[in-house]
């Protein structure tokens, strides 16, 4: 346990001295480069867990509350096919998977994609895109 707390205690320490160092003005600018063919996998998996309280029928009622669980999977691959002015342009995107599932207090929801779809974005900015279906993937 006391060599756990002395890596602790080292990298509190570097932390506070690095970000010292730097200073809280500099700006960092992330910028990633997606030339044309350049391709990507995502998946990413979300768990959550909470209630939601629900307002008073009546003035003097107590609040209801109502437990809430939900899971979802985004699982899909995606290639730039064309830029412009080093901005992407259009991409071609195929999910593998769609899941959303959530159930509050004792009514269950769920979502998903039909697997055999697939759709093709036009991206007109790095900020809006349109996707429109383009067939079966077989």
């Amino acid at each position: 346990m006391p060599i756990h707390l002395k890596c602790l205690s080292l990298l509190i320490f570097m932390v506070s001295f690095i970000s010292s160092v730097q200073g809280a003005d500099d700006s960092v600018r992330l910028r990633e480069n997606s030339p044309e063919g350049y391709q990507y996998h995502v998946n990413c998996r979300v768990e959550v867990t909470g209630s939601l309280t629900l307002p008073p029928e009546k003035e003097k009622a107590a609040a209801k509350q109502l437990p809430v669980r939900g899971t979802s999977l985004i699982d899909y691959d995606e290639r730039v096919l064309s830029t412009k002015a080093s901005q992407v342009d259009k991409t071609l995107r195929i999910y593998r998977q769609v899941d959303f599932q959530r159930r509050i207090g004792d009514r269950p929801q769920e979502a998903t994609i039909r697997p055999s779809r697939r759709a093709k974005s036009n991206v007109d900015s790095i900020r809006s895109a349109c996707f429109k279906t383009v067939g079966r993937l077989e």
